[in-house]
């Protein structure tokens, strides 16, 4: 038996005519069970009056919906929550739920999701988490070895890259999400570790021109004002090819090339956007300064993310129980750092585009 529900003129999403397509959706609950498994999906439409179909589609389930209406440039809606509204209570990534008692709903013109306004690079996704629940209309995909989740302040569209850390991995994402996104800036965001005396644990560094050790510059045009006594500063950020653990090749580093902070992957964002002729500008949010060598521990799971990151901290506990002062830190001090950070990129991002 072909339990695919064929929907007429009559039935198509506008006004009074959900009720057609809600009692032919009912049906579809009911029946198409075989018929979703016969092509590998798995999850049904559960609210009739959510999904925006085209004329005379046939259709099942979540994936086939979704990909018809985008083809037709119509904007799908599954399950009604978690899809709209910008500015927003803050969204469950795994299920597009909404945190909060608010009900939004899709706009009715298409959605834009081929292009994105801003993306923001990061290393690891908790980098830029407290972005995400300010981010609303949430997405997510997995590429070569990264991740991107696309959202909505108000009417621009911003993603979020947790690129892996590490120069190659840096370069990898940030092209791939230029090529398939074509922003109209990106931002190398995320931690870094202090050179000089005064970037203490908490600053924010705003980058006008990267080096690496190998000699190579990029310089990024901004008149941006720095403020040191509220922990803004903007100079220069070196792009380390390791993770710099000691106070002391912290200061030979902050001495040799006269940077302010120290991360794994701005210089890589910067080439690629060169190339591609996109504008750039990077955030890091100091989490360990000049002064703080990290432990060994410390140092091997800041290059973990998701749910590696809880095999990898049972790991180290049970290899060196006294890690557990150091790791316990460690959060503390990123999750400030991440907040701080995000405090300071809303805003700008807000006067980029009058929001």
């Amino acid at each position: 038996m072909n339990h695919e529900v064929s929907v007429s003129d009559e039935s198509v999403c506008s006004g009074s005519r959900l009720e057609g397509l809600e009692r032919t959706c009912e049906r579809v609950l009911r029946n198409s069970r075989r018929a979703s498994r016969a092509h590998g999906c798995s999850r049904l439409v559960r609210n009739a009056t959510s999904v925006f179909l085209d004329q005379a589609s046939r259709y099942s389930c979540v994936r086939c919906v979704r990909g018809q209406a985008e083809r037709h440039g119509q904007p799908p809606v599954v399950g009604g929550a978690g899809r709209a509204g910008l500015s927003g209570p803050s969204m469950n990534q795994n299920t597009g739920r909404s945190a909060g008692p608010h009900t939004e709903q899709e706009p009715s013109a298409a959605v834009d999701r081929s292009h994105a306004h801003v993306v923001l690079v990061a290393a690891l996704k908790r980098e830029f988490a407290p972005l995400l629940k300010h981010s609303d209309r949430v997405r997510s995909y997995r590429g070569d070895h990264f991740q991107v989740w696309g959202g909505f302040w108000k009417d621009v569209r911003v993603a979020f890259v947790a690129a892996g850390v590490g120069f190659a991995a840096a370069r990898r994402a940030t092209e791939a999400v230029i090529e398939h996104h074509s922003p109209e800036w990106v931002i190398s965001y995320g931690f870094s570790g202090g050179l000089q005396p005064q970037v203490r644990t908490g600053d924010i560094v705003v980058g006008n021109e990267l080096v690496d050790e190998h000699g190579q510059r990029f310089r990024i045009p901004m008149s941006m004002a720095e403020d040191p006594q509220r922990g803004i500063h903007v100079g220069r950020l070196l792009t380390a090819d390791h993770v710099v653990q000691t106070a002391e090749e912290k200061r030979r580093l902050g001495e040799t090339y006269g940077a302010l902070a120290v991360d794994l992957e701005s210089l890589a964002v910067a080439q690629v956007c060169a190339a591609h002729q996109t504008r750039l500008m990077a955030f890091r949010a100091v989490t360990d300064d000049v002064e703080t060598t990290l432990p060994e521990e410390v140092v091997r799971l800041a290059e973990v993310d998701g749910p590696k990151q809880w095999a990898a901290l049972a790991a180290q506990l049970w290899r060196n129980p006294r890690a557990v002062g150091s790791l316990w830190r460690l959060k503390e001090v990123s999750e400030q750092a991440a907040v701080r950070l995000a405090r300071f990129t809303v805003p700008i991002i807000e006067r980029l585009y009058d929001l």
